[in-house]
């Protein structure tokens, strides 16, 4: 597959969870909205745009940057993470049939930052992990870490049924996804906020 899209909506190389069945698979295509978390100069830095490339050979994220749309390229380890901020969708009758298998984890970066909550099963990579953050209506994130971002690795639980989360307590069970689909939100409005600061 190329890596590089040669118009909007191209398919790009960015993989799937495993676990997802041939009806549910989403591709990540180029233009998507994308927020990436850049270590800059010690300190973390908020980068809101559109995803044009994801090159694994040569470990480099093209983005088009949304707030003055000039094109900018960054290296993998120049990203604490990045997240694909549309909201995918399993099917309820993948549900129903199968039980969606979901894991806990929890992460730690070098910006001391940690990333916990519910996936759909992970790929892990030696460029880095990519997650699928998933919550109870069965909406899930791409959220990819490179390696050179990682403290000392991560922590994955054993497999479990997302079924049987929902027979749980939802607020303590989902508490850390909630956590980080806030985080989502939050770094939607940190960026609008940084927007309007710059105009």
């Amino acid at each position: 597959m190329n890596t590089a899209a040669t118009s909007l909506g191209d398919f790009l190389d960015y993989p799937s969870s495993p676990s997802l069945s041939q009806k549910d698979l989403d591709p990540v295509r180029s233009g998507e909205h994308i927020t990436l978390i850049i270590n800059y100069r010690s300190k973390s830095r908020i980068v809101d745009g559109h995803l044009m490339r994801f090159d694994m050979n040569s470990e480099v994220v093209d983005v088009i940057l949304q707030d003055h749309w000039d094109f900018s390229s960054f290296d993998f380890a120049e990203i604490s993470y990045l997240i694909l901020t549309r909201p995918r969708l399993v099917s309820e009758a993948e549900e129903v049939n199968h039980g969606i298998k979901v894991r806990h984890y929890d992460v730690e970066l070098l910006s001391q930052e940690k990333l916990t909550g519910k996936t759909l099963p992970v790929i892990e990579d030696e460029k880095g992990l990519f997650l699928f953050p998933v919550d109870d209506n069965l909406h899930y994130h791409c959220l990819f870490i490179p390696k050179t971002s990682l403290k000392s690795g991560y922590q994955l639980g054993a497999l479990e049924t997302l079924n049987g989360v929902k027979n749980e307590d939802k607020s303590e069970d989902l508490a850390g996804h909630i956590n980080l689909i806030n985080n989502i939100q939050d770094l939607e409005m940190a960026v609008k906020n940084q927007t309007k600061a710059m105009t």
